[in-house]
């Protein structure tokens, strides 16, 4: 059986996050990977044991990277889930 490797696509640079503050309305920044910031080993151990200890119940088997996004007006921090692309070919 083939084995289907998934990946972010705001991670690998192939897209990025358009979101405004639910506060003020103003332009989010992305801040990096929700995990990141659990500890300084973080973004060394594999994402998927990761996804299974940072809360979110369903980003692992939803294939959703969570991203910690901050508002440089009112400093909300607030957190989206990207929708992972997998490398499987149609044929």
């Amino acid at each position: 059986m083939e084995e289907i490797t998934w990946f972010c696509p705001v991670c690998n640079g192939f897209s990025t996050i358009d979101q405004d503050c639910s506060n003020c309305g103003s332009p989010l920044i992305d801040q990096g990977r929700l995990f990141d910031f659990f500890d300084p080993y973080a973004p060394y151990r594999p994402i998927d044991a990761l996804k299974m200890s940072d809360g979110i119940s369903f980003d692992y088997a939803g294939h959703q990277c969570p991203h910690t996004m901050l508002c440089p007006i009112c400093q909300q921090k607030e957190t989206f889930l990207i929708k992972e692309q997998n490398d499987k070919k149609s044929t």
